[in-house]
C-alpha cells in the first residue's frame, strides 16, 4: 500500500461534494418534517444542481421533494439560485436497527479522490472502508454527527463500505458516495 491509498480525512469540510449533498439531504428532510415548501424546493433543486442521484433501488428525493413542495404551494422560482458540480455523487438514506449494520460495495477510480460521508442525527454510527484486497482504507468511530473519509486510490476497483449502528436504538442515516 502506498501513502496515498491510506490517506484519509476523518472530518469533512463543507466544501466537499459529498458534504454538500449530505447537507442538502439533511436540509430537505428537516423541511419535509416541518412542511416548509420553499425550503423543500430549495433542497430538491440543490440536489439537482449537484447532480446527485439515488443509489439503485432508492427513491429519487429531488423528484419527490419537488412534488411535495409544489403541493405545499412552493414554486421552483421561489428557491434561491445555486451553482455546483456538473456531475455529482450518489446517495442512500435509511434507518439502521439497534446494533445493525449496512454494507455496500462501490468502485473508485485510481488517482481520483474518493469521498464518502455519513450523517446521522444521533451520532451513533461507525464508518469503515476496505479495499478489494481487504486492506483497511478508513475507519471513523461514532464521535461526530458527520463522518467521512477521503482518499486517493492507487488502483481502480471496488471497496467495501460498512455503516454500523453501535447504539441500542434505531438510527437514521444519509450515505453519500462520490
Amino acid at each position: 500500500m502506498t501513502f496515498l491509498t491510506l490517506l484519509f480525512l476523518a472530518v469533512l469540510n463543507a466544501a466537499t461534494p459529498a458534504a454538500e449533498v449530505s447537507q442538502a439531504l439533511s436540509d430537505g428532510m428537516a423541511a419535509e418534517a416541518r412542511g416548509d415548501g420553499p425550503a423543500l424546493m430549495a433542497a430538491a433543486l440543490k440536489l439537482d444542481t449537484l447532480g446527485a442521484h439515488p443509489a439503485e433501488g432508492e427513491t429519487d428525493l429531488a423528484i419527490a421533494w419537488k412534488t411535495r413542495a409544489s403541493a405545499l404551494g412552493a414554486k421552483a422560482s421561489d428557491a434561491p439560485p445555486w451553482r455546483g458540480r456538473l456531475l455529482g455523487p450518489a446517495y442512500r438514506h435509511g434507518t439502521l436497527a439497534a446494533h445493525a449494520s449496512f454494507e455496500t460495495r462501490q468502485s473508485f477510480v485510481a488517482g481520483q479522490k474518493a469521498d464518502i460521508s455519513v450523517e446521522s442525527e444521533m451520532g451513533a454510527l461507525e464508518l469503515k472502508v476496505w479495499d478489494d484486497d481487504g486492506e483497511p482504507v478508513c475507519q471513523v468511530t461514532t464521535s461526530a454527527r458527520l463522518l467521512g473519509c477521503r482518499w486517493i486510490p492507487s488502483f481502480s476497483g471496488p471497496s467495501t463500505i460498512t455503516i454500523a449502528n453501535r447504539k441500542a436504538e434505531p438510527a437514521r442515516y444519509i450515505l453519500v458516495i462520490n
